[in-house]
């Protein structure tokens, strides 16, 4: 199995640059998560051992060698915790409409009940007149009192007048209920048969709750001084404001929802960038960091676009740069002659000649396209040999030159990286081709591989 030789190698370095880079996607969703549940007002101290837990398991796998692993377990560790925040973010935007529906119904129910009782001619206790200015901002335990002085006013409601505020139908469910449970009609049943608020209202209501869960609470605020206006307007006139108050809320929650989702994007690119480590990628992680301290996003696609696209290049030249090098340093094991300045004149030419000492009518020859995703390595001849060629004689340094590339393979396998031998012609099945040495672009330079490597790195 010799003659010309296709063969695809992927080094160590090149596999370490993607599990980096896919480990930082990994860190960057984690710390996502753990801003998301901060500003949920959630404790985040599990979430945060968690998320260590994991990246320490996807180091330690890159520490290994565990390339496979990493490749295939830092991605679904990132969108657990991309879904995590979903969820998360969900369930704060439920819980805030519940909280602000909570509020509602309690400054209507203090409206009613103040109605309720200057309607059966009875005083109206203090507490009960301050319900609705202190609801806003209320804590829990404020809104526990609050309740308390709800429960309190309506005692002095019902036993005049129950029948008259819940109707035929309410009181016979009054009736049924307090011969069942042995208890009164209570605040709750009272407001529970109150009539529900429009299904546009309840959607603007949505949009509110939704803003201030996503932070954006000055719109939040905004919106719902403006609900609160919307229904103390004329009648005739609230469906139209309704439906300009749910358009203007929509609009806004649509660009929270998309400058959240680009802000996370833009901080998961910024981690692979910096993951990736070069020059340019580290320049353009300094400009998205600008844009994510500005605030300002309307660049924000171009520069995930980029981003995208310089990483892949970087990462691309990384394993161009470390696949050459790779059997550049194998050939040099193997005893060839190989000069500091190949480097060079292979990226440029797209092809290099090696030759051993004193071998002065036989090399190799390897060719690659720029990203050197394949290579095509064969035996060459000198056009003038100091010892005339003939077929016997090329047949003989083919089969030497096929029992080396299996050395090279081990070399490569035993540096951490794979060796891939997509095609490969017999010995013989292809005439060796003629090459002139001394036209070489490298033959004049100086300095071994073994002595000048660093210069490489």
């Amino acid at each position: 199995m010799s003659g010309p030789k296709v063969v695809r190698i992927v080094t160590r370095e090149e596999m370490e640059a993607i599990c980096r880079r896919e480990i930082a996607f990994a860190r960057a969703a984690a710390d996502e998560l753990v801003r998301i549940c901060a500003d949920a007002g959630r404790p985040t101290g599990d979430i945060e051992i968690g998320a260590h837990h994991s990246l320490e398991q996807l180091t330690a796998l890159l520490s290994a060698g565990r390339y496979l692993d990493v490749q295939k377990q830092a991605p679904e560790v990132a969108a657990f915790m991309r879904s995590e925040s979903d969820r998360i973010t969900h369930e704060a935007i439920a819980a805030t409409e519940a909280d602000h529906q909570r509020r509602r119904r309690l400054a209507d129910s203090a409206t009613s009940l103040i109605d309720a009782l200057k309607a059966a001619q009875q005083p109206v206790p203090a507490d009960l007149s301050a319900v609705c200015a202190t609801l806003d901002g209320a804590d829990e335990a404020t809104l526990v009192r609050l309740r308390a002085v709800l429960d309190q006013a309506f005692r002095l409601l019902v036993p005049v007048h129950t029948a008259e505020r819940l109707g035929e139908d309410g009181m016979r469910l009054a009736e049924r209920l307090a011969a069942e449970q042995g208890v009164a009609v209570t605040l709750e049943q009272w407001t529970s048969l109150k009539v529900p608020s429009e299904p546009s209202e309840a959607r603007i209501q949505t949009a509110v709750a939704t803003l201030d869960a996503l932070t954006d609470v000055d719109s939040a605020v905004e919106l719902r001084a403006r609900l609160e206006a919307m229904r103390r307007a004329p009648s005739d006139k609230r469906a139209l404001i309704a439906d300009s108050l749910l358009l203007e809320a929509s609009r806004r929650v649509r660009r929270i929802r998309e400058e959240t989702s680009l802000r996370s994007r833009l901080c998961e690119a910024k981690a692979g960038l910096e993951a990736v480590g070069t020059t340019a990628s580290l320049a353009h992680a300094v400009n998205i960091e600008g844009v994510l301290e500005g605030g300002d996003f309307t660049e924000a696609e171009r520069l995930l676009s980029e981003a995208a696209a310089l990483s892949e290049r970087e990462v691309a030249n990384i394993a161009a740069i470390a696949r050459r090098k790779s059997v550049l340093t194998g050939l040099a094991s193997l005893g060839y002659e190989v000069r500091e300045g190949m480097m060079t004149a292979w990226v440029r030419d797209g092809r290099v000649v090696v030759r051993k000492p004193g071998m002065t009518d036989y090399g190799v020859e390897i060719g690659a396209p720029t990203d050197v995703s394949r290579l095509q390595v064969r035996l060459v001849g000198s056009d003038r040999p100091a010892t005339p060629r003939n077929n016997q004689r090329d047949l003989d340094h083919e089969v030497a030159w096929c029992s080396e590339v299996g050395q090279l393979e081990e070399i490569i396998r035993g540096a951490g990286g794979a060796f891939f031998l997509d095609r490969s012609s017999e010995p013989g099945a292809h005439a060796v081709k003629t090459v002139r040495f001394e036209n070489d672009p490298v033959a004049h330079a100086t300095g071994s591989l073994a002595t000048n490597e660093r210069r490489w790195t």
